[in-house]
């Protein structure tokens, strides 16, 4: 399993350079101003590389340059179309590996895109005054979209120092919204903002205890998805405790949001490894799918120290679990029966 790991990571490595080339190729068809062959290799790229396959810096940026330099001249629908789907990976938790400009273009020629997506990329392109019209007009509901659109809003006056103003935009958040993570996240700067230290402190300890209890699943159709909440004051000092539970030694790939990040092999038994969260802030879906062996039984992930002086083992010599380094409970479950991140992956 441990060769069958490093195999897949070198075609990973060979997919990379592949995209890569191609994508000169699509540079070379803007160079010459050839626009009809533009659209015939932007197709052919997207057609060929499922952008969740590489969710890394590198692979980011070169969907963001497809969606940058492809012809947006023509119709298309939200849900089928490539340049929607480009959109939904990068509007899932990675809008800063784009301009909000060429988000907001490629979306104009689609169709059936929801007001609060459209909403959230006016307001990522700078276009303010647009996305709080169509907020006006949809009543904006308790959904996790708009509350994705009010936190970002709010987060926006926060950094222009704006207290009264985020906390106004705060209040137009439904009981959903109120409780989502990003919302948590923003109440509680915008408390130390304010130098409310009641309401900062309140809020920390939701946050804190969200940290504690962690994350399980058990696997089902070879797949486990966890939704966490990544407070990043504790991820920039912490990493992902990953516990995996296998019938037997198996491979699995990992990734955050449907986008794949690694792969790994993991023995038979119980096992933990750490995993940077990379960056990643807010609310986040963090899956693992078995690519083969196994059976993978359970899942389960909290953010621990770097580093355990156990290194790995208790000391009546069984393997350590989370539980061990005193991060994790047994928290809420969620089956996923479809495979996170199987766009291609």
């Amino acid at each position: 399993m441990d060769d069958a790991a490093r195999l897949w990571t070198r075609m990973r490595e060979t997919q990379r350079g592949e995209r890569a080339a191609d994508l000169a190729r699509v540079e070379e068809r803007r160079r010459l101003n050839d626009v009809a062959g533009l659209r015939i290799a932007c197709e052919a790229w997207t057609s060929a590389y499922p952008i969740a396959v590489l969710d890394d810096p590198a692979g980011r940026a070169q969907a963001a340059r497809i969606l940058e330099i492809c012809p947006d001249d023509r119709p298309g629908e939200w849900r089928s179309d490539p340049r929607g789907r480009l959109a939904r990976f990068f509007l899932d938790g990675r809008e800063a590996d784009v301009r909000g400009d060429v988000l907001a273009r490629s979306l104009e020629p689609l169709s059936g895109v929801p007001d609060a997506v459209a909403a959230r990329v006016k307001l990522h392109a700078g276009r303010r005054d647009e996305a709080e019209e169509l907020a006006r007009r949809s009543g904006e509901p308790d959904t996790v979209d708009w509350s994705a659109y009010l936190v970002s809003l709010a987060r926006d006056e926060l950094r222009s120092g704006e207290i009264a103003g985020a906390r106004a935009v705060l209040d137009r958040l439904g009981p959903v919204g109120r409780q989502a993570c990003g919302s948590l996240l923003v109440r509680r700067d915008l408390a130390r903002a304010g130098r409310d230290e009641a309401e900062a402190a309140r809020v920390q300890e939701l946050l804190n205890a969200d940290r504690r209890t962690g994350r399980s699943a058990q696997a089902s159709a070879s797949a486990a998805s966890l939704p966490l909440c990544l407070d990043p004051e504790a991820a920039a000092e912490s990493v992902l405790g990953v516990q995996i539970e296998a019938g037997g030694p198996a491979v699995v790939v990992y990734g955050w949001d449907g986008g794949v990040a690694g792969v790994l092999a993991a023995p038979e038994g119980s096992s933990i490894v750490r995993i940077s969260p990379g960056g990643r802030a807010g609310s986040r879906i963090f899956f693992v799918r078995t690519l083969a062996g196994g059976p993978v039984t359970a899942v389960r992930a909290a953010l621990i120290p770097p580093a355990a002086p156990s290194d790995g083992v208790r000391a009546d010599g069984r393997p350590e679990t989370l539980g061990d380094i005193g991060v994790f409970a047994s928290g809420r479950s969620q089956r996923d029966p479809d495979h996170p991140g199987s766009d291609g992956a």
